[in-house]
């Protein structure tokens, strides 16, 4: 098990951690989680974001950190989007509002730190 999570939906993975000078690159997960239960009745205060930094080692707890949410939380994507010196991660809901499909989205975009680790 990496990481216990209510709801999981979408994922993304990519090379987010700097790298580990005595271990080859290893990718990492960004993850959404606690959407609600179908998307009449998605919880408004869910759609939380986590990066799960891979450990490097099987044997190792998986870091998880929180990035941002978003109500509906639905799809994710890390690159570069905007710029080219730092990782992004594109959030895209599927619903706005509980019992309203036709309700705004916030789609989000959270750019890397400067210090990631922090």
């Amino acid at each position: 098990t990496i990481v216990t999570l209510k709801q999981p939906v979408g994922m993304a993975h990519g090379l987010i951690a700097p790298p580990r000078s005595s271990m080859p690159p290893v990718e990492d997960i960004v993850i959404t989680c606690e959407y609600g239960p179908n998307m009449d009745e998605i919880n408004e205060q869910g759609g939380l974001i986590y990066w799960l930094q891979n450990p490097g080692t099987p044997e190792a707890e998986w870091t998880k950190r929180y990035i941002g949410r978003a109500t509906g939380m639905h799809r994710l994507c890390v690159g570069h989007f905007t710029q080219t010196e730092k990782l992004e991660v594109l959030a895209l809901p599927v619903v706005g509002k509980a019992h309203d499909t036709h309700s705004d989205l916030t789609v989000k975009l959270f750019q890397q730190p400067d210090d990631i680790m922090g």
